[in-house]
């Protein structure tokens, strides 16, 4: 009998709680590219100033009647991206439980371009080259033999070229971190 009224107890409070709200990303992307640490993501070189370049591009269409979780999209979009994201590394003498300190600096520089249908009479189109938002980061580095692991913190600042309502942005121009 406890146990049904702890239950029912329960399931009535989650019912009366109001939540909190929800916001989707923009364009149903984040503010950074997955992935982008891939190469060598757990290694932490030796103490020394180091820099990372990598170039980014995407090009991509959607055409026809595609079928999405939210019903039937009439789609005609040609996207094409390329960013190059250069990135300081600084890595200190510094120890923290074990691992070396390291600390980076990213200021992504790109070109977006879009076009489609805004309905299957208006085509619409856009394109930017600017900066996108930047991005520093903390991280603590271990080194084991070939085991290697980092742990860290991302900020991302809004200060990219961003233009509201427009197709096409490299920036994401929100405030976030990654952890």
């Amino acid at each position: 009998m406890k146990i049904r009224f702890g239950c029912a107890t329960a399931l009535a409070l989650g019912c009366l709680y109001p939540g909190v709200d929800l916001h989707a990303a923009e364009g149903g992307a984040g503010v950074y590219v997955l992935g982008l640490r891939s190469s060598g993501a757990g290694l932490t070189p030796p103490p020394g100033v180091f820099f990372s370049d990598q170039l980014f591009i995407y090009d991509g269409s959607l055409a026809g009647l595609v079928e999405l979780d939210g019903g039937v999209l009439a789609a005609g979009v040609d996207a094409s991206v390329i960013v190059n994201i250069p990135t300081v590394v600084w890595v200190t003498e510094a120890e923290v439980m074990g691992a070396r300190l390291g600390f980076s600096a990213t200021t992504p520089f790109g070109r977006t371009a879009v076009e489609g249908f805004v309905n299957p009479f208006v085509e619409a189109s856009d394109s930017v080259t600017t900066f996108g938002d930047p991005a520093l980061a903390a991280f603590l580095g271990w080194n084991s033999g070939n085991f290697h692991i980092q742990s860290g913190v991302t900020g991302y600042f809004p200060v990219g070229d961003y233009t509201e309502g427009a197709l096409a942005n490299v920036a994401r121009h929100r405030l976030a971190a990654d952890f």
